[in-house]
């Protein structure tokens, strides 16, 4: 481990080794210790300048390996990190932060097997972010049933490990078991992913009043939270700020990236705002990351409709129906073509009759309908 100092002593320190360095520049140690007073100080770029005159010098230590794998990390270079890693581990130096630092960055390009299989148990007592990832892991890899397990036993000690319950939470949102999600959320005290998930559920029981001060903490503490952002702009949706409702759901469905319900969201969003373009875009990237989801034709064949294109419209319906024939947007698309909705009225006028329209037995309207599709697991 390297020694703990404050990045402002850190930046002092590298002052006076750099101050060194240029009276000797071919000392080893003078480099190496100026490179870990760099990383300290968050100057990464320079503290990898450093460990390359170091390697060229033919002086890396085991620690200086470490190191560039850190700095590795930090800089976003994560197979470089992978690659530092396991030599690491292969030539011998092998130890419980090392393999932590392995499976986080295995798990940064999507390595999740591999990032799960290095968390053992000398490798979660070496870092106290170790057991939020594994719960990750476990939920990029569906295996909810061992997270969910896992999570009933962490709660005896849920203090301890806060944003370990957060994540189970998610898990448990993602896994449909709402029980245990807002159990592990409440749980998980101050983590933001905990707070999101209950503002999330309570978006989907219709507590409005209660989902937009959650998701707002949640945000104030985490600015890139992906679900809260898409929970938020639900919240917007549903108070008929229809325009902030776009944006923050579009935010959200660009950070999560594949998670079809977001864009889904997103398109409605913007549907409810009148961006008819922006609207189609999200559905069709929902299609592109999924062919088969009947929710991206039932938004398209809406968007169709405003647009007058109706032959379009009646394809696309029928397919999202065959897929999925509770789709929210097949069913909204079929009431608006048996209505010839199309034919007789303005594009403002669809679009207002579309988020009035009742959809399916329990009369739920578009607006209050896309909490639960944005809890989703895809």
């Amino acid at each position: 481990m390297l020694e703990t100092r404050s990045p402002q002593d850190e930046k002092n320190r590298l002052a006076r080794l750099q101050a060194f360095l240029a009276e000797d520049p071919d000392n080893a140690k003078l480099i190496a210790d100026a490179a870990e007073a760099a990383y300290e100080a968050q100057q990464l770029e320079q503290a990898d300048e450093l460990l390359r005159r170091l390697n060229a010098l033919g002086a890396l230590s085991d620690r200086d390996i470490n190191l560039s794998g850190l700095v590795a990390l930090r800089l976003g270079r994560y197979f470089d990190a992978v690659a530092t890693f396991s030599r690491l581990i292969e030539t011998g130096s092998d130890n419980g932060a090392l393999r932590f630092n392995l499976a986080w960055a295995n798990a940064m390009v999507a390595r999740y097997e591999e990032a799960l299989a290095w968390l053992d148990e000398e490798a979660l007592a070496a870092s106290p972010h170790a057991l939020r990832l594994k719960v990750q892991m476990l939920h990029h890899l569906s295996r909810f049933e061992e997270g969910l397990a896992l999570g009933d036993e962490l709660r005896l000690d849920a203090a301890g490990h806060p944003h370990a319950m957060g994540a189970l939470a998610l898990l448990a949102m993602d896994a449909e078991d709402i029980e245990r999600a807002r159990s592990f959320a409440t749980l998980a005290g101050d983590d933001p992913t905990g707070i999101a998930v209950l503002g999330l559920l309570a978006l989907a029981t219709d507590e409005q009043e209660k989902a937009g001060p959650l998701l707002d903490r949640a945000l104030a503490l985490q600015p890139d939270n992906a679900r809260a952002w898409v929970g938020k702009g639900l919240s917007l949706l549903g108070q008929g700020a229809f325009d902030e409702a776009a944006t923050a759901t579009e935010r959200g469905a660009k950070l999560l990236g594949t998670h079809l319900g977001s864009w889904i969201a997103a398109g409605w969003a913007h549907f409810a705002a009148g961006n008819m373009e922006a609207a189609r875009a999200d559905f069709e990237q929902a299609l592109t990351l999924d062919a088969n989801f009947a929710e991206s034709y039932g938004g398209l064949a809406v968007v169709d409709i405003v647009a007058g294109d109706l032959d379009h419209a009646r394809q696309r319906t029928q397919v999202a129906l065959r897929l999925d024939r509770n789709a929210l947007g097949a069913q909204l698309a079929q009431i608006l073509l048996l209505e010839q909705i199309g034919e007789t009225k303005t594009a403002d006028l669809i679009r207002r009759k579309a988020l009035a329209a009742p959809i399916g037995v329990g009369g739920r309207t578009l607006g209050n309908a896309l909490a639960a599709l944005a809890l989703r697991r895809h």
